[in-house]
């Protein structure tokens, strides 16, 4: 309801920046004589409706793009079923994939999604960040992932995402959370905001600091 509540701000937000624009394209509100002859003129009334539409674009823009960015599962017996299905499309892909996270829980052994971790570690396309060593994470690194794990540093990270094509100029970056009942997964793309960045600071702090263990090894 919180992430609903934001994007109910956001959208009026925008709807009252095109309100006053539209407001001065009414001369009538100013009481001034010069400012009414200079929103008379033509010109300038065809400068605000440039910017009315420019205004709308914007708009636009953000609500269309702030919805495809955003996937949100309800809550129902369905719930974990389709949180799967929406981590398969996250990693069924030929990219590399980084994933920082507690333990796999949610790719257990011998499940649908482990053996899309085993593929991608396979290829060489699988780094893993996890707090320690466990049966899964061992296995996908003798098949070729890169494994760090953060739990000797001595703290457990919040955050849990998915990096996806790391290092590359089409990165985006994956961010499941609760929200009340239900679950928002939150992409975030490259040149997009403060986000990706932040997050890349955090593997590479994580790596330097715990050291990744080297594929085969």
């Amino acid at each position: 309801m919180k992430l609903l509540r934001t994007q109910i701000a956001e959208i009026l937000s925008y709807v009252g920046s095109i309100a006053s624009i539209v407001a001065l394209l009414n001369p009538s509100i100013f009481q001034n004589d010069q400012a009414k002859y200079i929103l008379s003129n033509p010109f300038s009334q065809a400068l605000l409706v440039i910017i009315l539409l420019v205004s709308a674009i914007v708009t636009a823009t953000n609500i269309i793009f702030s919805g495809y960015d955003r996937k949100i599962i309800r809550a129902g017996k369905n719930r974990d079923k389709k949180i799967n299905d929406e981590m398969k499309k996250i990693l069924n892909g030929r990219e590399n994939v980084t994933v920082l996270s507690r333990n796999l829980s949610w790719a257990a052994q011998g499940s649908e999604l482990y053996s899309i971790l085993e593929k991608k570690a396979a290829s060489g396309d699988l780094n893993l960040f996890i707090h320690s060593a466990n049966p899964a994470s061992v296995e996908l690194q003798k098949r070729g992932a890169t494994v760090t794990y953060y739990g000797g540093y001595g703290f457990v990270p919040e955050s849990r995402f998915t990096v996806v094509s790391h290092r590359s100029a089409t990165q985006k970056m994956a961010i499941g959370y609760a929200d009340g009942d239900d679950h928002i997964i939150t992409w975030y793309r490259h040149g997009a905001g403060p986000e990706l960045h932040l997050a890349k600071d955090l593997l590479e702090l994580l790596e330097k600091s715990c050291g990744a263990v080297a594929k085969n090894q």
